[in-house]
């Protein structure tokens, strides 16, 4: 199985940055990789702090989503982005902004949540 791993890093233009959100006709959503065409994804059994990862679609409950508005004290007008799978939600561990770092899955919290909290902006052009 072809897996690339989930990590954070600068900001910049390329496509690895970019995200279509698909939305499924139960509500939920699939979040695709501009760069490869692969899905957001939750590891197998997924329990809190698994590291997530982009994979080719195969429409299991592993690449669901649910986007909603963040919650707590640090909401910054962003989104909590949580597996259908366990409610777990996107998180950088250790709340350690750096290069590389892992995006897991974790325990949705609400206060002190800045790392998981996510920005989505619209993207001009053709988003690749």
């Amino acid at each position: 199985m072809d897996r690339n791993m989930l990590i954070i890093w600068p900001q910049h233009t390329g496509a690895n940055q970019m995200w279509q959100i698909r939305a499924n006709e139960d509500g939920t959503f699939c979040l695709k990789s501009a760069e490869n065409g692969y899905l957001l994804t939750a590891a197998g059994n997924a329990p809190s702090g698994s590291q997530c990862y982009v994979s080719a679609e195969n429409g299991s409950i592993y690449e669901k989503w649910r986007i909603t508005p963040s919650e707590g004290e640090l909401k910054f007008g962003g989104w909590t982005i949580s597996a259908v799978l366990n409610d777990l939600v996107l998180d950088i561990k250790n709340n350690k902004v750096a290069d590389s770092n892992s995006v897991i899955l974790w325990g949705n919290k609400t206060a002190d949540n800045e790392n998981q909290t996510w920005i989505i902006s619209p993207v001009e052009g053709d988003g690749r």
